[in-house]
């Protein structure tokens, strides 16, 4: 759905990639509902998250995004967490 990432040293989990799953879930939604709904706030989630594996070679990391709006027609925020699975 959101195509190979290129930057973020081609990882699954990475900031560039979550910014492009933001885009792509906020942009469907509300080329769907903004005719059907104009004085609504909309907002959309999305997170990349890799647990650490059985060997741990592979560190857990995740990040997770919302993008949403105050106000109806007004530019969006964007909140972003990182984290790191121990």
């Amino acid at each position: 759905i959101y195509g190979s990432e290129t930057k973020g040293k081609g990882r699954y989990v990475c900031e560039p990639r979550l910014y492009k799953m933001l885009d792509h879930e906020y942009e469907l939604m509300e080329g769907r509902l903004r005719e059907l709904r104009p004085e609504q706030n909309f907002f959309a989630f999305a997170d990349t998250v890799a647990a650490i594996n059985f060997q741990k070679t592979i560190k857990g990391d995740g990040w997770l995004g919302l993008r949403f709006q105050l106000h109806p027609e007004q530019e969006t925020n964007d909140a972003i967490l990182h984290v790191r699975l121990l």
